[in-house]
């Protein structure tokens, strides 16, 4: 019998493969049950399927809110600082910044919806205007 790769045979046999790692992955030793294991995309030609497989620690943060803190903690050193937990209105949405990613020069910033829980992409100057916590003079300057 000849198979033929094609989408759809692809998706189910990507379903059936995450199914037999969700059932029996944590069975097989104590470590694989600490262990997140997804089946991602996938590349084929007509006799082979190529899956992407991403395995992460449970419970640990997603790699777009790890890469938004590093980026917090290096523009706090440039004397910028963000409210990382204010929520800004933007056409009747109230957003949160939830994420970063490196790669996206043009929309690096994910903010996501409070109510629909929906991404979106924005861009940097926008989130410096509305996540900038305002800069208080010195001291010594208003003491002058």
């Amino acid at each position: 019998m000849q198979i033929n790769m094609n989408r759809q045979t692809v998706r189910e046999l990507r379903d059936q493969l995450q199914v037999i790692l969700d059932k029996h992955a944590p069975m097989q030793s104590s470590m694989l049950a600490d262990l997140d294991i997804q089946i991602g995309n996938a590349s084929f030609v007509d006799t082979e399927v190529t899956f992407k497989l991403s395995v992460k620690v449970k419970g640990s943060k997603p790699k777009e809110e790890r890469d938004l803190e590093e980026y917090m903690s290096v523009i706090s050193k440039w004397g910028d600082n963000w409210d990382r937990d204010r929520l800004v209105n933007y056409r009747g949405m109230d957003l949160k910044l939830v994420g970063y990613k490196r790669a996206n020069r043009k929309y690096p910033f994910i903010l996501q919806d409070v109510k629909t829980s929906k991404r979106y992409k924005f861009p940097t100057d926008w989130v410096n205007a509305n996540f900038s916590i305002e800069k208080v003079g010195n001291l010594e300057e208003v003491q002058l």
